[in-house]
């Protein structure tokens, strides 16, 4: 799927699969890719690739030593899509989707289980000690849900659309959504992990 071509001539095929550019191009997708790879140049075009099946996923988040995290990248603004044509789904809907497909409709995690591989469990692995968990002295990063109406709500279509559910965040103990909304309050810092050089 096209997330940006860095053309103007295919700005409206974005979000289009290579099979629905080549028909709308009348040519192979083949060389609507190389076409576009061509006329980008010297920027990347940006692409979306499918290469997960389902049964793959649901063996490897069986695994107790999996923790589950995003490498979605940040968007310029609400309801925006960023110079590269993302965000991905994902940036919008990771989490809530492992807990409402995973765990409510298919079972293959426990809610405990889905919880600690997307917050004490990554946060171990990566030695941030101070994150991850509900104890006196840490961050205090947590996350306030309905399990009933929590779901994901972005898509490939809608990808900035915000997932249902969630009512309270807080970030380093300070409250930044409150009954479903932004408080305005930004107590968010950069982590550097063990890899940081200084």
């Amino acid at each position: 799927m096209l997330a940006n071509g860095f053309a103007p001539r295919y700005e409206h095929l974005r979000g289009k699969s290579f099979a629905d550019i080549g028909r709308a191009m009348n040519e192979d997708p083949s060389d609507s890719a190389c076409n576009i790879l061509i006329e980008a140049a010297p920027k990347r075009p940006v692409a979306l690739f499918f290469m997960m099946c389902e049964p793959d996923i649901e063996t490897a988040l069986a695994f107790p030593w999996m923790s589950i995290g995003t490498d979605a990248a940040a968007n310029d603004g609400e309801g925006k899509v960023d110079a590269l044509g993302l965000p991905h789904p994902r940036a919008y809907g990771n989490h809530p989707r492992v807990i409402a497909e995973y765990v409510k409709r298919r079972g293959v995690l426990t809610l405990e289980d889905a919880v600690r591989k997307m917050t004490a469990w990554p946060a171990s692995r990566m030695h941030l000690h101070d994150r991850g968990a509900i104890r006196e002295g840490l961050r205090a990063d947590v996350t306030v849900f309905s399990y009933d109406r929590l779901d994901d709500g972005a898509t490939y279509e809608t990808p900035t659309a915000y997932p249902t559910g969630i009512d309270y965040v807080l970030v380093n103990g300070e409250v930044v959504i409150a009954a479903g909304r932004h408080t305005g309050a930004k107590p968010g810092m950069v982590l550097r992990g063990q890899g940081w050089a200084g």
